[in-house]
């Protein structure tokens, strides 16, 4: 059954670091994109089911949505960010697997934001009414 973008959990995960410790922030975010592997979109999709299928049942990357996965490099600014939808009731886990798997042992600060995907807006915010003339 696909997903939706309104199911489940929405989170913008913003990482940085500080000036002269470039090298190792770029070094963990090598580890995270290993982390991730197995969730990457790729031309064979049953080979992203096989990667899926040997996580362990308890692995916390089967409660992120992988298509709703994705990062940004805010260059210059010695920030990354990483986007993703969380499908599970204890989404907690999930975010303190990722921070841990970030931050641990390295000079890098997490903050996890909790967000609303912009496409539902439309369907919360309050009609517009007709301006009169």
């Amino acid at each position: 059954m696909p997903v939706k973008s309104s199911d489940g959990n929405w989170f913008l995960i913003m990482c940085s670091w500080e000036m002269g410790e470039d090298a190792e922030a770029v070094q963990r975010f090598h580890a995270v994109y290993e982390y991730f592997t197995p969730l990457t979109p790729t031309d064979n999709p049953e080979g992203r089911q096989e990667a899926l299928a040997l996580l362990a049942k308890d692995d916390p990357r089967l409660s992120l949505v992988p298509d709703s996965l994705k990062s940004l490099n805010l260059i210059g600014r010695r920030k990354f960010v990483i986007i993703c939808q969380i499908i599970s009731e204890n989404s907690n886990r999930v975010l303190q697997a990722l921070s841990r798997k970030i931050s641990l042992g390295a000079p890098i600060s997490v903050e996890i934001f909790p967000a609303t995907y912009v496409h539902d807006l439309t369907n919360i915010l309050p009609e517009r009414r007709a301006v009169s003339e």
